[in-house]
Formats: structure tokens, C-alpha cells, sequence
């Protein structure tokens, strides 16, 4: 089944990494694909310790869209892709139990994706478990989606000037 966890509010990855662990606890293989991303985080430095879970991220550091150049943009999708063809071998091989695709509605949304690969990549995933997280996902989350999650912000010390905080932002 697919999970979508979305929304403005804390709390997408870290459900995420959640299912991840637990599955992994279970035995089974986990690959965990995060786009938009880069840089050190916390949670990465333990899912990399769980034999059974993959990590699939950019390689270089980009910063948030805002800050991207065309070269940039370029870069990060060419690396999105190639995340998603190993993700489409390992599903056509049978070796992906569980498939997080972290931040995917970004990378969708920004066109910073192959689109039709996305989509693939969904219609793909009966017999295993499938996470999406992101804000702003399009129709094509919702239609594949069987769990839906919105994570709605109420309050959050970022909007009073406090940084993302190691151990919990990242």
C-alpha cells in the first residue's frame, strides 16, 4: 500500500523513518530515497547502521529551491533520476520490501524529476509498501495513496526566528 504524509506541519520523515526502522526490525529491505535533501542529518547516521535499509540521496549540496541555479536544477534532476532508475531496477528485482520517497512531492512539483518515472514508480509498488512525503502533493499522490496523512502546522518556533535545532529538525 501507499502512504502519503504531507502537509506544513513537522513530523512527514520522521514518520517516515519510523516505518522504516519498524520494517527493517521485521527483516525487511528498505530503501529509503530522499530527494531535495542533502547534508548531514541525524536520523541518516543511524538508518545507515540497519544492514537492510539502502539510502538513495543527491550526492552534492544544493540548498533550498530558492537558492538553485539552472545549473543547479540540472544537476539535481539528473540525480533525482538516476535515484529513480535504481529504485525501478531494485522494484523490477524484488529486493524493495519497503520504499520511502522522501520529499518526492518537491522534486515533483519543481519538475526537478522525471515525472513519468515518478509515476512508474507508483504503479509499480503492489506487493510492497510505498511512503511519499512532501507539501503540496499533486492529484497523482492522492490517486495512488491508500493512507493519507496531513501533518497541519498549528504552532512552530521556526516562525519566531528559532533555527532548525540539531537532534530534532536534523
Amino acid at each position: 500500500m501507499i502512504h502519503l504524509y504531507y502537509g506544513e506541519g513537522k513530523g512527514k520523515t520522521t514518520a517516515a523513518v519510523g516505518l522504516a526502522v519498524r520494517m527493517a526490525g521485521h527483516g525487511k529491505n528498505v530503501f529509503f530515497a530522499q530527494f531535495m535533501k542533502s547534508g548531514f542529518t541525524g536520523e541518516l547516521e543511524v538508518l545507515k547502521g540497519v544492514s537492510s535499509i539502502y539510502i538513495g540521496r543527491p550526492r552534492g549540496e544544493y540548498g533550498f529551491y530558492s537558492t538553485l541555479s539552472d545549473e543547479a536544477k540540472e544537476s539535481l534532476t539528473r540525480e533525482h533520476n538516476q535515484i529513480l532508475s535504481l529504485i525501478l531496477e531494485r522494484m523490477r528485482e524484488g529486493q524493495i520490501d519497503l520504499l520511502v520517497l522522501d520529499e518526492i512531492t518537491y522534486a515533483y512539483h519543481y519538475g526537478l524529476a522525471d515525472k513519468r518515472k515518478i509515476r512508474r514508480v507508483l504503479a509499480m509498488s503492489d506487493g510492497i509498501e510505498a511512503v511519499c512525503t512532501g507539501r503540496r502533493p499533486a492529484d497523482l499522490f492522492f490517486q495512488y495513496a491508500d493512507y493519507v496523512t496531513e501533518m497541519k502546522k498549528i504552532r512552530h518556533p521556526y516562525d519566531e526566528g528559532v533555527a532548525g535545532r540539531a537532534g530534532v529538525e536534523f
